[in-house]
């Protein structure tokens, strides 16, 4: 089943309060809320690439998928690349454990990164 993602996205990005954010972004109290939850059954277009631009993301990295048990027999499966891992590395907790020598060297090799692109 693919679902939607956006607290793998919030977390990733060390967005705290995703609901909060989402609300902030234009987003209505119950899309929000119905976004976090996982359960979205559509999403239109315009909210997809809002998704996107917000959190500087392709598509792709919005949706999780996970096979259903039918399909853990199949050789071939061709939503397997929407699969991410299960666990997500909160980026505030994997930061605190740097020295300030590791957090320097990061903080150039992320402003050189960002003015490559």
């Amino acid at each position: 089943m693919i679902t939607l993602n956006i607290a793998r996205i919030a977390t990733i990005k060390g967005i705290q309060r995703p609901y909060t954010f989402l609300v902030k972004q234009g987003f209505s109290p119950q899309m929000a809320k119905t976004m976090l939850s996982g359960r979205a059954q559509s999403l239109h277009f315009a909210y997809l690439e809002r998704l996107c631009r917000i959190f500087r993301c392709e598509p792709y990295d919005l949706f999780d998928y996970r096979p259903h048990y039918d399909m853990l027999s199949s050789s071939t499966d061709h939503l397997a690349f929407l699969t991410k891992p299960a666990e997500v590395k909160d980026l505030r907790s994997l930061l605190a454990n740097l020295s300030v020598k590791e957090m320097e060297a990061l903080a150039a090799d992320v402003a050189k990164r960002s003015q490559a692109v």
